[in-house]
């Protein structure tokens, strides 16, 4: 067991502050309570989408600035540029503009350097949906 990640703790004592529970983090995220007492004993890393739920009901936001130009005021859901950092076993999809579970969410590709398709699989998926609705369309078109 290792020690929790410092924003980890940080979160954890905001909860405590605001007299929340994990249950009561359950209720109002749906991630298992079990999930959040592991990642406030260092048993487990969170993942980023499930971490933010985590952090907004707790009144909090993780956000990401550039090392060079600290900033201190971020207007609304606004993000200041900055790199993304995902862990290993998340990876980012350029079509939802979610990060995503690498072994759940991304199909394997071989050609790739990583291994993994560009798109999630949700992704994927809307794309195939609208190819086969466009090759309809020109199928209904020729018929007529």
């Amino acid at each position: 067991m290792s020690a929790p990640h410092p924003i980890v703790l940080e979160a954890a004592r905001r909860r405590i502050e605001l007299g929340l529970t994990a249950e009561d983090i359950h209720a109002d995220t749906g991630l298992a309570a079990s999930t959040i007492r592991n990642w406030e004993a260092g048993r487990r890393a969170p993942m980023l989408g499930a971490f933010d739920a985590y952090l907004r009901a707790n009144g909090l936001r993780l956000t990401v600035v550039p090392l060079e130009q600290p900033v201190d005021v971020v207007v609304g859901d606004q993000i200041p540029f900055g790199e993304l950092i995902v862990c290993r076993s998340e990876k980012y999809c350029p079509g939802c503009r979610q990060v995503r579970s690498r072994k759940n969410d991304f199909h394997a590709d071989r050609t790739r350097g990583d291994g993994l398709v560009p798109y999630c699989k949700f992704c994927v998926s809307e794309r195939r949906q609208a190819r086969k609705q466009r090759t309809d369309l020109i199928k209904q078109r020729e018929v007529a």
